[in-house]
């Protein structure tokens, strides 16, 4: 009967786009491992509090996460997997925004920064504003 049929293909279809979800799915969740940290500090090495970071892949194209600062200038991003990973400090009406560069300044382009993979960063030096 061809009205038994369709159920059936249904039931196989639903399978196999689950199947697929779950492979596609199982490798990312296997690559949320990680944390970046760091502390933004000014040049005369006061903490920079409440100051936007948003951690992007390594082309600096996709944000992956974002946070802000805590009083003591301190963030930390977990979840992320363990790719390179380019950091942009947005600093608001107190502080400089940028890329943080490799000798953990905040630079103005992408192209002058740093990739980093999943680390403490130590201090990041921020200009104020």
């Amino acid at each position: 009967m061809p009205g038994r049929w369709v159920p059936a293909r249904t039931a196989v279809a639903l399978v196999v786009v689950l199947l697929a979800f779950v492979a596609l799915a199982a490798p990312a969740a296997a690559q949320t491992v990680g944390t970046l940290s760091g502390r933004l500090v000014t040049p005369e090495g006061a903490p920079a509090p409440f100051v936007l970071v948003v951690v992007y892949d390594e082309s600096g194209t996709q944000p992956q996460a974002a946070t802000f600062t805590r009083w003591t200038g301190r963030f930390s991003v977990s979840g992320l997997n363990t790719e390179e990973h380019a950091v942009r400090v947005v600093g608001g009406l107190r502080f400089e925004s940028g890329w943080v560069s490799c000798s953990s300044t905040v630079v103005k382009t992408y192209g002058d920064a740093c990739t980093f993979s999943l680390t403490d960063l130590g201090d990041i030096v921020v200009q104020r504003r």
